[in-house]
């Protein structure tokens, strides 16, 4: 089981029919890198996909 991020902050954003919160993770440089690598990954088998 993954632990919980903790939030340094919260941000939200009210439009016409929704409401949206946007949490913002207390992670350090390290943690913040390697959540990046793995979008990136993804962002390129995503593009890769659609390429066909």
């Amino acid at each position: 089981m993954k632990a919980m991020d903790t939030y340094k902050e919260v941000k939200e954003f009210k439009f016409p029919n929704m409401t949206v919160n946007v949490f913002i993770p207390d992670i350090t440089e390290e943690e913040r890198n390697q959540r990046m690598k793995k979008i990136e990954k993804a962002a390129v088998r995503l593009l890769m996909s659609l390429k066909g």
